[in-house]
C-alpha cells in the first residue's frame, strides 16, 4: 500500500531486516519494542528496564513470524524509515496496571 509517498508493509518475518534497519542492530536501547509486552518491569532480566537484549530480540522476532503481524513498516523507496505497532491491547500485558 502507498501512503503519502511511502510504501507500507506488514511487519512479517520476511521484513525483519527492514525492522532492524529502523531500530538499529541493537534495537532501541535493546528493548526491541518488548517493554509493554512483559507483565512488569521486574520481570526483565539484565539491565533493568532494558531487559535482556538477545531475549527481547528473539521474542519480538518470533512475534513478527506469527499471524497477524505486530505492526507496519514504512519505506521511502528502498529505505525503511519507520515502524508502527498495531496490535490488540491484550498482547500488552505490561499495560495491565498502568
Amino acid at each position: 500500500m502507498k501512503l503519502d509517498g511511502y510504501d507500507i508493509h506488514p511487519l512479517t518475518a520476511d521484513r525483519w531486516d527492514d525492522f532492524e534497519a529502523v531500530l538499529g542492530k541493537g534495537g532501541l536501547g535493546g528493548c526491541w519494542c518488548m517493554y509493554w509486552m512483559v507483565p512488569r518491569s521486574a520481570d526483565w532480566g539484565e539491565g533493568q528496564k532494558g531487559g535482556s537484549k538477545a531475549v527481547n530480540k528473539d521474542r519480538f522476532r518470533a512475534i513478527a513470524a506469527q499471524d497477524p503481524p505486530p505492526g507496519l513498516i514504512a519505506k521511502d523507496a528502498e529505505t525503511p524509515v519507520a515502524w508502527a505497532r498495531v496490535m490488540a491491547r491484550a498482547h500488552h500485558t505490561g499495560l495491565a496496571n498502568t
